[in-house]
């Protein structure tokens, strides 16, 4: 790490990769490229091949369950994706082994 570094020099190995905020992919792959870094930016990256569940938050768990939920779906080299989901319905404090899905 270097005081008041604004870029970084990044290494992504060899797949496709998505920008997390854009859902662009990034265009580069198995090699070292300078980022910008700005403070207000982390560099976050989703490779190819997995499926991202997301739910925008709130100020309660009670709130958060009434907003939308959404699948990110970043594609490999093969036009695949895989994920799995843990629906945690925050009553029940031991797992429901039926509520995983893939």
């Amino acid at each position: 790490m270097q005081q008041n570094a604004v870029t970084v020099n990044a290494y992504l190995p060899n797949a496709r990769w998505y920008d997390y905020y854009t859902d662009e992919e990034i265009g580069f792959r198995g090699q070292f490229k300078l980022l910008p870094a700005p403070l207000e930016h982390i560099n976050l990256h989703i490779r190819g091949g997995y499926i991202l569940a997301w739910q925008r938050p709130a100020n309660t768990t009670s709130y958060s369950r009434k907003n939308p939920m959404g699948l990110t779906v970043a594609l490999n080299d093969a036009l695949f994706a895989e994920g799995q989901l843990y629906w945690d319905d925050g009553v029940r404090i031991a797992p429901d082994n039926h509520q995983a899905s893939t």
